[in-house]
């Protein structure tokens, strides 16, 4: 079940240490391990959902390690066969629930990804689709890092003293194995269930007939 690829990512992978993968992927994992502090603290069991690239197949925004967006040009950094480990909006949402519902079976840590993988080719393609008009251009892997290293040194020069971001490891090719993913998809695409409102006015799923 796994994807060939540097470092396959695995629930198991450690966490990312420092800030230069940017604000969001420490935000993330920085979260992470103060939630697995407080549970501990508190006796708590903790499960983490790990959802891939969100995206919502209706209406296309292209994730972020796919490229950026200038106005009606689309910059697609890396190979057009590179993989990227994307989770649906509504699958991230069922996958919630499941682990909600279903804790004596779900993993205490879960990443979603579609087990489909994703080529970023068929992902500019999909965005092309939803955009006509839009023009694409590809940033080859090989000049991202001679381009990281002069946005690194610019970011040095205007902020000294605050981590750089290295633009090269945020769209680093990363491997995925897709075994739990795999497994727990159909009782992922399962856990869609009635939505009731509690007395505060709360959303709260209701367990389908005949769960525990």
């Amino acid at each position: 079940g796994i994807l060939t690829g540097p470092d396959p990512l695995t629930e198991a992978s450690p966490l990312h240490e420092g800030k230069e993968a940017g604000p969001y992927v420490w935000g993330k994992a920085e979260s992470e391990r103060r939630a697995r502090q407080l549970g501990q603290k508190l006796g708590l069991r903790v499960a983490i959902l790990r959802p891939g690239a969100m995206v919502d197949w209706r209406q296309l925004d292209p994730p972020g390690k796919l490229g950026r967006r200038l106005g009606n040009l689309f910059v697609a950094v890396g190979g057009r066969r590179d993989v990227l480990g994307i989770a649906d909006v509504g699958d991230a949402a069922r996958a919630a629930l499941w682990m909600a519902l279903h804790p004596e079976s779900a993993p205490e840590v879960f990443n979603l990804v579609d087990p489909a993988l994703h080529t970023k080719a068929h992902l500019v393609r999909r965005l092309r689709e939803a955009n006509p008009g839009l023009r694409v251009v590809w940033l080859p892997r090989g000049l991202l890092w001679p381009l990281s290293w002069v946005a690194i040194g610019l970011q040095k020069a205007l902020r000294p003293g605050a981590p750089a971001i290295n633009v090269a490891k945020v769209f680093a090719k990363r491997g995925f194995d897709i075994a739990a993913a795999s497994r727990a998809w159909p009782d992922i695409q399962a856990a869609d269930a009635p939505v009731e409102t509690a007395p505060s006015g709360t959303a709260v799923p209701t367990p389908a007939a005949g769960a525990d």
